[in-house]
């Protein structure tokens, strides 16, 4: 949800992508005139994760397949920071693609595996035949849910808007409609 306040922060504080010729990760066989590659985001949606897991209960299991069996279950789509920013943007009636800033060290929300190819989804689409909710109408999904959210759970999106740089922060909580002091969800019991 923070990526979603600060495309919504506007142009004047862009999100901030990482700066490929700065990656720490090293590259088998690199040559001087190897441009570094973006490294690529996998988005695992929990709706496909729940169609996937019903799918192998309803069905038998393929005959390729083993008993146990390990499976990734991601969108095909695997874009860098910047391609999924624009994606996301779209998805939120932004303009796209967003202003971002190039940065050795950015401010990024982004969980903790960093792998410097795209994850494999072969087994998923060859041997079980999943196809995967397409990346843009996942974010579609999300970008609806964290607007509805700045509504129905305003602490829980001040908080995410509150991880931002403060520049970034002060328009995000603005554009999102929020105060900085959400009121309480539950209320106070006063006697009469």
């Amino acid at each position: 949800m923070a990526y979603w306040h600060w495309l919504h922060a506007g142009p004047e504080e862009p999100p901030q992508v990482p700066d490929a010729r700065a990656a720490k990760r090293p590259r088998l066989e690199k040559k001087e005139t190897d441009v570094e590659d973006p490294v690529p985001l996998s988005v695992v949606f929990s709706q496909d994760v729940a169609r996937f897991i019903v799918a192998l209960l309803d069905t038998d299991a393929p005959k390729d397949a083993p008993l146990c069996d390990a499976v990734n279950l991601a969108c095909e789509q695997q874009p860098d920071l910047r391609a999924f920013l624009g994606l996301l943007a779209t998805a939120a009636r932004l303009p796209a693609p967003p202003k971002v800033v190039t940065k050795a060290r950015p401010k990024t929300f982004l969980p903790s595996v960093d792998r410097p190819w795209s994850l494999s989804c072969r087994r998923m689409l060859e041997v079980y035949r999943f196809a995967p909710t397409p990346l843009p109408e996942v974010l579609r999904c999300c970008a609806d849910w964290f607007e509805k959210a700045c509504t129905e759970f305003p602490r829980d999106a001040l908080r995410a808007a509150m991880k931002l740089p403060p520049g970034a922060r002060k328009q995000a909580i603005q554009s999102a409609g929020l105060t900085c002091t959400p009121s309480s969800s539950s209320s106070s019991s006063s006697s009469s």
